[in-house]
């Protein structure tokens, strides 16, 4: 699973710099630049990685157990609800990134660091990405 690591303040122009780690630790890390100063109010930098995370799309076996999963999950906490299949559909098939704050930016300290990760990865069988672990887990 590929995380993406916002450890960057923003300099004056509005650029800043996060980090991309690759599942695969054989991988390197790459730097990356994003024109926009992205804030915790205004993440846009959510939708530039839904972008990359998509091309990454779940097989048609993972999409139907991810379906099937998710069913079994809504009727267990809800026996009576009906679910229709395009519903199941819209949900898997949509793009979606999980962000955790790491540290926040304060007065003092106007930093912050976030980490980026895509929400289907465990439907995609990816790999635990041990370095983005050991980051969150360092700070």
């Amino acid at each position: 699973m590929a995380a993406i690591v916002d450890a960057a303040a923003p300099p004056p122009e509005g650029e800043y710099v996060y980090i991309l780690v690759p599942g695969d630790p054989a991988k390197p890390m790459i730097e990356l630049t994003h024109r926009t100063n992205t804030t915790l109010e205004d993440d846009d930098l959510r939708e530039v990685l839904k972008a990359r995370f998509a091309k990454d799309a779940l097989s048609e076996q993972q999409l139907d157990a991810y379906c099937e999963n998710l069913k079994a999950q809504i009727h267990a906490k809800s026996p009576t609800t009906e679910v229709k299949d395009s519903q199941l559909m819209a949900i898997a098939t949509n793009v979606n990134v999980d962000t955790f704050a790491m540290t926040v930016p304060t007065r003092d300290a106007p930093e912050a660091v976030s980490l980026y990760c895509d929400e289907k990865g465990v439907a995609k069988n990816l790999p635990i990405n041990d370095r983005a672990c050991g980051l969150a887990s360092a700070l």
